[in-house]
C-alpha cells in the first residue's frame, strides 16, 4: 500500500527502500535494527505508522453517530472492512437468486451488540438457501462432474464469490480459481455446501 501513503516524502522513501531490497518482507523485517526515519529528519524518531488515503463509496462507509456537526451532518466515518459471509436466498415468486454480503462489522454487531445469530436466515418473501464464509467448502457442477472448491474471497463490491480448487497449492494459478455470482452458483453450477472430515469424507452441510 506504499502508493497510498499521504506524505509524499515518506511515500518516496518507503518505495525506494522496497525497491532497493527487492521485497517488503526482507527489508522491513528488522525495523528495530534498521529503523525507517522520515527523510526530512533522518536523526529523528523512527517511523512507526503512516497515514494512507483510499477512495471509498458511501456504501463502504458508515457514519460515527457521536461525531456530528452542529447541523447534524456526520464528519467522521469508518470503513466496514472485509466481508464475513454472504447469505443466499431464492424468491419463490420469481425464482430469482438474491444475495446479501455481510461485512465483518455487521457480523460483529449482530453477535456482540444485538445478541443475534451471525447468519440472518430471514428475508421477507424469500427462501434461505445457504451462507458462505471464507474457507467453506462447496461442490460445484463442472460439465457433469462435481468438483470441490474452497471459498477464498467474498467480493461484495462486484457481487462475486471467489473460489480456489481444493487441491490448489498456491494462490497464483488462475486455472484453479473460479469467480461466480450467487445466481450462477445456484442455477448453473448447482452449488452444494459440504463439510469435509479429516479423512476426506463429504457430508452435506446443514446450513
Amino acid at each position: 500500500m506504499a502508493d497510498k501513503i499521504v506524505d509524499p516524502a515518506l511515500r518516496a522513501a518507503v518505495k525506494e527502500r522496497i525497491e532497493r531490497a527487492g521485497g517488503i518482507k526482507s527489508e522491513f523485517a528488522d525495523l528495530r535494527e534498521r529503523p525507517l526515519r522520515h527523510p526530512t529528519n533522518p536523526v529523528g524518531r523512527p517511523v512507526r505508522r503512516v497515514r494512507i488515503q483510499e477512495n471509498k463509496s458511501a456504501e463502504q462507509l458508515f457514519a460515527v453517530e457521536s461525531q456530528r456537526t452542529r447541523s447534524g451532518a456526520p464528519f467522521k466515518y469508518h470503513a466496514y472492512g472485509n466481508n464475513h459471509h454472504v447469505e443466499i436466498f431464492r424468491n419463490p415468486e420469481t425464482g430469482k437468486i438474491e444475495a446479501r454480503f455481510v461485512t465483518m462489522m455487521e457480523a460483529a454487531a449482530r453477535a456482540r451488540r444485538r445478541k443475534e445469530p451471525i447468519v440472518d436466515r430471514e428475508w421477507e418473501g424469500r427462501e434461505f438457501l445457504m451462507s458462505l464464509a471464507i474457507n467453506d467448502m462447496v461442490e460445484l457442477d463442472e460439465g457433469g462432474i462435481e468438483n470441490l472448491y474452497r471459498v477464498q474471497m467474498l467480493d461484495g463490491a462486484n457481487g462475486n464469490v471467489v473460489f480456489r480448487h481444493h487441491k490448489a497449492a498456491t494462490l497464483s494459478n488462475n486455472s484453479e480459481r473460479l469467480n461466480a455470482r450467487p445466481n450462477v452458483l445456484m442455477e448453473k453450477r448447482r452449488a452444494r455446501k459440504v463439510n469435509v472430515s479429516p479423512i476426506g469424507e463429504r457430508r452435506e452441510a446443514r446450513d
